[in-house]
């Protein structure tokens, strides 16, 4: 961790998605930013932003000073507004950015996919991947259910949902030895993702991504003809599928608390 100095103490910070976890990014996103900032940083985001807009960070000290107790536990309150504005500025603006906009840039996926992580000891399994047509995609061997459940968690996570999205997708493709997936199972489990790393969760999320681009239609053209039977009949019960996600379940369980 770096360090910032306060008063001629030093006090750690977290400068990495390795040090950042699940919940810290949670509490980041969840904190009320102001419209107009929050305006800002997305049209940086599409790169539309207007070339004479200036960050009044003097405006927007209030938020600035609960994002970044986030990111250490040193007295930001002794800090005056100028030299915290300057800090934000210099040292947490990309991570703010990343967070809010869904698109984390500044991480940088590993070379190699993990075969596991590990949480409290337990060892929890990377979805595993085949070669098809010279393309690496997510293994055939995947329950269908986790594929259409993690799809629909990435989908609403990139379209502004809260990161729980993230700590539901990688209960759903990342289980231990010899499990089977399950709605209930997930459900029971995906909280305890909060504690991981933000680089663990981005590698599954990115490794997923990365592994599902490749379209059906290129898919279906590499299986033989059995398999290609497999899957017609697989999308014929899709629309089934589409009325119990797990993402869907989730909200409800949510609107009911």
């Amino acid at each position: 961790m770096k360090i910032l100095e306060i008063n001629k103490k030093d006090y750690h910070y977290k400068q990495s998605w390795t040090q950042l976890t699940l919940l810290d990014v949670s509490k980041i996103d969840a904190i009320e930013i102001p419209d107009d900032l929050l305006n800002a940083l997305k049209m940086l985001c599409k790169d539309k932003l207007d070339k004479d807009f200036a960050f009044d960070f003097d405006k927007y000290t209030p938020y600035y000073r609960r994002v970044a107790s986030v990111f250490t536990k040193a007295p930001l309150n002794e800090v005056p507004d100028v030299e915290l504005n300057q800090f934000f500025s210099t040292e947490l603006l990309g991570f703010l950015l990343d967070i809010k906009c869904r698109i984390p840039a500044t991480f940088t996926l590993p070379d190699k996919r993990p075969d596991f992580f590990e949480l409290k000891g337990e060892k929890y399994i990377f979805p595993t991947q085949e070669i098809v047509a010279n393309n690496a995609i997510l293994g055939r061997n995947l329950n269908i259910m986790q594929f259409k459940e993690a799809s629909d968690l990435i989908i609403n996570w990139q379209n502004g949902s809260n990161y729980e999205s993230l700590a539901l997708m990688v209960a759903v493709y990342c289980l231990k030895e010899g499990e089977e997936f399950s709605e209930e199972l997930v459900l029971k489990r995906y909280q305890q993702f909060y504690e991981l790393p933000m680089s663990v969760v981005l590698t599954v999320f990115f490794y997923i991504y990365k592994y599902s681009v490749m379209s059906v239609s290129d898919l279906v053209l590499s299986l033989s003809k059995e398999e290609q039977t497999q899957k017609a009949s697989l999308r014929i019960k899709e629309a089934d599928l589409q009325k119990s996600g797990l993402f869907r379940k989730y909200m409800r369980s949510l609107w009911k608390g």
